[in-house]
């Protein structure tokens, strides 16, 4: 390497340790993703979830960890309202307004 292209030697003191960390780190989370996958393939319901386009292990894990079977919910509109991606509808007198924020 041109020397000023070197890293500092105060600056290497503080990044070797911070590197060591992150593949400590790096490691764990490749232990618990295993363990996620693990748990993932013996839900019905999660493994249903990952055959959703961008729905991985953790996100089908942590939806049936917060919404169960989703029996409390009326329909698929009612659960898209529930996770804030659709307007939530109220329904009275005959008139249909849709109420909430996006």
């Amino acid at each position: 390497e041109a020397a000023d292209e070197a890293i500092p030697a105060a600056l290497l003191i503080c990044l070797v340790p911070l590197a060591g960390q992150w593949r400590a780190l790096d490691g764990e989370i490749g232990k618990l993703d295993k363990q996620i996958l693990a748990q993932v393939r013996q839900q019905r319901a999660a493994l249903r979830l990952t055959t959703i386009p961008s729905v991985g292990p953790i996100i089908a894990h942590a939806t049936v960890a917060a919404i169960g079977d989703g029996r409390q919910f009326a329909s698929a509109r009612d659960f898209a309202a529930w996770l804030g991606l659709t307007r939530k509808t109220h329904d009275t007198g005959g008139k249909h307004r849709p109420t909430g924020h996006i």
